[in-house]
């Protein structure tokens, strides 16, 4: 996502479609920031309600992808923390 850093996390604690998220990298752009984020479901496909929401917001945005993880990956999470 493209847009200044503070508006985005804000936009984003405040939908009611998403769990957690964090922040994986960040690229200056001017006033903005691509920020590579980690976005968790509060239930289910958020992938576009994410982009109405980027939309919205006049931000850019360059990729979502939907990534499951397996019930081993799971358990090894659950395990590890």
């Amino acid at each position: 996502i493209n847009g200044p850093e503070e508006e985005v996390f804000q936009a984003l604690r405040e939908a009611g479609f998403v769990g957690e998220f964090r922040k994986i990298r960040e690229e200056p752009q001017g006033d903005a920031v691509w920020l590579t984020l980690e976005i968790k479901s509060a239930g289910g496909d958020i992938r576009e309600k994410l982009f109405r929401l980027v939309v919205e917001k006049n931000w850019s945005l360059r990729e979502l992808k939907l990534e499951k993880m397996s019930l081993e990956e799971v358990f090894a999470r659950l395990t590890t923390s």
